[in-house]
Order: C-alpha cells, then sequence, then structure tokens
C-alpha cells in the first residue's frame, strides 16, 4: 500500500492504493481522508489557576477557585475535584462531595463552588485541600494538580486560639500570660475561673490588637489547679477550659507584673 499525504495551507489530503497482484498495473484509488487544520488534536492540560484561594464562611468567594484549560481548547473535556480535611473537618465546616468541572468546546476557564457551612461558632480560619484529577476527553491535569481553599471565619465572637507564652503561673504572686486569638478590643475583661467557679479579675488588661491580649493576675494565695480563661465584652463572651494551671512553685520569667508597652 502506498499513502500520499498532501497539506496545502488549510488541509490535508490523503490517498491511498493497493493491489494484490503485484503484476497488475497499479491503480490509485482514492480512498481518502480530508482534515481541517483546526482539527488537528491539540492536547488539552488542565490545572487549578492558582495554589490558593479564598472563601468567606458565608460561602462569598475572596478569590474563586479557577481551573483553566491551556494547549487545545477543541472539544469538551472535564476533571474531579477532590476536597479531603486540612484544618477544616467535613462535613461540619464543607461539604467533601467531589466536584466534577465541564468545560465545552473552546471554553478555557471554569470557576468552582465549594459549598460552606457557615455556622455560628467561633473558630479560627480553616483550610481545605483540593486535588484535580480524573481528566476526560483526552485531556491532561497540570503541574498546579492541588492547591489550598481558606475558609475566614465571619463570626464576630470572641475565641482563644492559644498561649503563646505558656499558660501557668505561681501563687506566690502576679502574673502576667498572653492570649491568642480573635475579635479582641480594648474593653474586653480577663478573669480566671477556679475548679470551685470562683472568678479572679485581671488586675491589668493589654489590648495589642484583634488577635492578641496580655492579661496580669495577683495569684498570691489561689489555690493550686486547672484555671478556665475568661475572655468578656458586652454581650460576647469566650471561656477556654482548663488551660490555666497555677501552682506553688518559684515565679517564672512571666510570673511578674510586666511594663506594658
Amino acid at each position: 500500500m502506498l499513502i500520499f499525504g498532501e497539506k496545502t495551507v488549510q488541509n490535508i489530503m490523503q490517498f491511498s492504493w493497493s493491489s494484490s497482484d503485484a503484476n497488475i498495473a497499479k491503480q490509485i484509488v482514492p480512498s481518502s481522508a480530508l482534515f481541517n487544520d483546526n482539527q488537528l488534536a491539540i492536547i488539552s492540560n488542565l490545572a487549578f489557576s492558582y495554589p490558593t484561594f479564598t472563601v468567606n464562611e458565608n460561602g462569598t468567594p475572596v478569590t474563586a477557585v479557577t481551573v483553566t484549560r491551556t494547549g487545545g481548547s477543541n472539544g469538551a473535556v472535564s476533571a474531579t475535584i477532590k476536597l479531603t480535611n486540612g484544618t477544616a473537618t467535613a462535613p461540619s465546616d464543607y461539604n467533601n462531595n467531589s466536584i466534577t468541572v465541564n468545560f465545552a468546546d473552546g471554553e478555557i476557564s471554569k470557576t468552582v463552588t465549594v459549598p460552606i457551612v457557615n455556622d455560628t461558632l467561633p473558630e479560627p480560619d480553616e483550610t481545605v485541600k483540593l486535588i484535580l484529577t480524573n481528566p476526560t476527553g483526552g485531556a491532561t491535569i497540570g503541574s498546579q494538580n492541588t492547591a489550598t481553599l481558606n475558609i475566614v471565619d465571619d463570626d464576630d465572637a470572641i475565641l482563644i486560639t492559644g498561649f503563646p507564652q505558656g499558660s501557668q503561673g505561681s501563687n506566690l504572686g502576679k502574673s502576667t500570660i498572653i492570649i491568642s486569638g480573635q475579635n479582641f478590643s480594648p474593653t474586653d475583661k480577663i478573669s480566671i475561673i477556679s475548679p470551685t467557679g470562683t472568678e479572679t479579675l485581671a488586675n491589668q488588661v493589654y489590648w495589642v490588637n484583634k488577635t492578641e491580649a496580655w492579661a496580669t493576675f495577683n495569684l498570691q494565695g489561689l489555690a493550686t489547679g486547672k484555671y478556665d480563661v475568661k475572655v468578656m465584652n458586652g454581650i460576647n463572651t469566650y471561656t477556654s477550659n482548663d488551660t490555666f494551671n497555677v501552682n506553688n512553685g518559684s515565679l517564672g520569667n512571666l510570673d511578674i507584673d510586666l511594663s506594658y508597652p
């Protein structure tokens, strides 16, 4: 069989002929295929547009999850986004059902909505891991096949997330603790609560910013044990249970009345 192809500006023409008897004169029989250049296969490459996206807890995107299509854009292709826990947990924070991203012929970009659970609980900002997989229609997955979705908490309630310099003090004197969290304000009142329910207000509170506050307590004479730490601001209150330890040891680095900035 002899195949002869001729490429013009617009098309490719293919002819073929064949014979079972070598002694018979060869006759070209067009069994043609006519191809348009635009139909020549160019592989579509699907990938996330950025490594990080952000959405408010109410579902409003800050930077929307976007999948792009590069290379060829002919024909319909698709891919699947799988969602797994980062610091967010399904199903209480988001719906982790896989999402199919469909590209019609000629489409090169698609935005995706990840269903977020808009609760009223104070919590830190959280993350969801995104994985792009399962391409169809001859497409391939690009190098940016993973991304992180940040969920920004929109609750105005106070939240305590930790104690960067430790959370213990001696009942031989004063102790200052540094509290990290969310939605702190200059008018906050901070207290510790003993296992028996006795509440001791901080002698002094220094508001650093919305995410940090310092509180100095006079622990002298208090019973040892684990105390709750409570931050109050009007009707908003948050209590971190059993997170501050009063002991009878020697005064440590923060067991003093700090000079606030």
